[in-house]
Formats: structure tokens, sequence, C-alpha cells
């Protein structure tokens, strides 16, 4: 997406980017601080978290979080015409990505595992792989990983202690990536690549409808190295239902910006620092949630 306008009335059909427009009114920050590095991966990971759709009473939340998302157009032009917000939407930088691993084992091709088909139920589920590695974008030390493991967001969490280790994984600029710039973009990865979703599981907008595709990630591997969830593409396309012939998807569960590595193919893996929790930049704004504040609940 290139225009300003469409990717603004993109974070508007989606229940994160509305929680996004939400948080960012409260506030009180300029468009300008809220298009920055730090203050927009807080700013999605309180809305990931408020849209978060095992909750109580997700579902009046989500239509009240839309319904209130809605008055906010105009702040979400003027964010997004900021110079800061003009990578929101890829494409990714290769060279600059951190994983930080359960395990704590420094990533390599030797424990590198590639996504095969056919899926487990969990992945027809979940809509990722349980195999490949997840990276996030390092710029000054900031990654939306981080910010995933210090709220904690979902399940970013689970496995993982204080400190974190973390490494630094850089690919060639050639790599071939399948971008996610919003809900259009998943479609058409699981209308090229489609898996049958789970049907031994609730479906994630709880609808129960049959016909969910998502992406058969082993088929993906085939002609992509690398798949890419943009900052944008999560404000557009989370929890955001696309229909057509082929069949219905709802993009969900992948919570912050984040690379999905197919393939090993990494020149360098260069050890950083420990990642020690940080308190939040918005801390006492956001306490409790945003939806509690609104008077959702």
């Amino acid at each position: 997406m290139d225009n300003v306008e469409a990717k603004a009335d993109a974070m508007l059909r989606s229940p994160l980017g509305c929680g996004f427009l939400l948080a960012a009114e409260a506030s009180g920050l300029p468009p300008e601080e809220i298009a920055s590095q730090l203050i927009c991966l807080y700013l999605s990971a309180y809305a990931s978290r408020d849209v978060g759709v095992w909750q109580p009473d997700y579902q009046r939340i989500r239509v009240e979080i839309l319904r209130q998302g809605q008055r906010h157009r105009d702040l979400a032009i003027s964010i997004l015409e900021q110079p800061a917000a003009a990578d929101w939407f890829g494409p990714l930088d290769p060279t600059k990505q951190v994983v930080v691993l359960r395990n704590q084992q420094a990533p390599s091709l030797t424990s590198f595992v590639a996504p095969n088909s056919p899926l487990s139920n969990w992945e027809r589920y979940a809509e990722k792989s349980e195999n490949g590695i997840y990276t996030s974008t390092l710029v000054n030390r900031v990654a939306s990983i981080f910010v995933g493991l210090d709220l904690p967001i979902g399940d970013i969490g689970i496995g993982h202690e204080p400190p974190y280790k973390c490494w630094l994984l850089k690919a060639e600029q050639s790599v071939r990536v399948f971008e996610i710039d919003g809900a259009q973009a998943w479609h058409e990865l699981c209308v090229r690549y489609p898996a049958v979703g789970s049907s031994t599981h609730n479906t994630p907008d709880f609808s129960m409808d049959e016909g969910r595709i998502v992406p058969d990630w082993g088929a993906v591997a085939n002609d992509w190295d690398a798949v890419h969830l943009s900052l944008g593409g999560l404000l557009t396309a989370d929890q955001v239902r696309v229909q057509s012939e082929s069949g219905w998807t709802y993009h969900w569960s992948w919570d912050i910006e984040q690379t999905l590595w197919l393939r090993w193919v990494f020149s360098g893996v260069e050890p950083l620092p420990d990642h020690e929790p940080q308190a939040s930049p918005l801390e006492g704004l956001f306490h409790p949630l945003f939806v509690s504040r609104a008077g959702i609940y």
C-alpha cells in the first residue's frame, strides 16, 4: 500500500489498528512522537494485548474498539505522514534481524529445521510454523521482540527467562522475502500456498465457518526464503477477514513485527548484549489496559 489514506482506512478495518489509534489518542503525544521507533512499538504492543482473542468478553471488546476507532481517521493520516512511519510497511532489512531463542543456544545451520508439509494441527490453527526461525528488526537497540518480552504479549514470553540472550542475523539483500503489508497480502499468501485451517480447534474469529485457508509453510519455502509481517502489516491485517472464491483468511496470533525464516540464508551470526527487561516509556498511561480505561468492560 503506497497511499497514506488507503493505509489509514486499512488500519480502521483492523481491531489492532483501531486499538493503536485509541491508545495513541489517549497518550496525548504528538504524531511525530507516536511514529517514533520505540513509542510506535509500545503502542502497537498495548493494542495487541487489548484485542487478544482469548480475553474475557473478547467479541464485545472487538466491536467496541472498532466502533471507537473510526473517529480517528485524521489521526491515522497525521501519524502515517510522519517521516518515521515511512518504513512501517516494509521492505525488510535482512541485515538487522535479531533473534531470541528459548534454548539460549546460538542459532546455526546445523540446528535449523526448515518448515515442511503437511502442517500439524497446531500450525493449521495458529497460522505459524513450528519450525524455521522468527526474528524482529533491530534499530538502535530497539526491536519488537524486546517489547513483546517486556510487557509481555501473548505467548511470546513463555519459556523465556531474563536476561535474554540474543543474536544479530545477517542475510544478503537478495533474499526472497514475501511481504505481509496488509490483509490482502496475507490472503494472497494463503491462496497461493493453501492448506486447510484446523477443524479440531475453534476458528480464531469464532465463526466456526468452513473454508478457512492458511499458509502451507513447506510449500511457501519452495519459493521464498522468508515471510515478513511489517509493523504496518500487523496494524492492518490482524483480525481482518478476507473472502474470495478460494476461501477465507483471518490473520491473527503473530502479535508483533516479525519475520519467519524458512531457509538458512544467513551469512553471519553475531552475539549481542543480553537484553534486560525494560520499563515501558508509556507506563502510567496504560495501566489498567486501555479497554478498561475506555469503559469497554
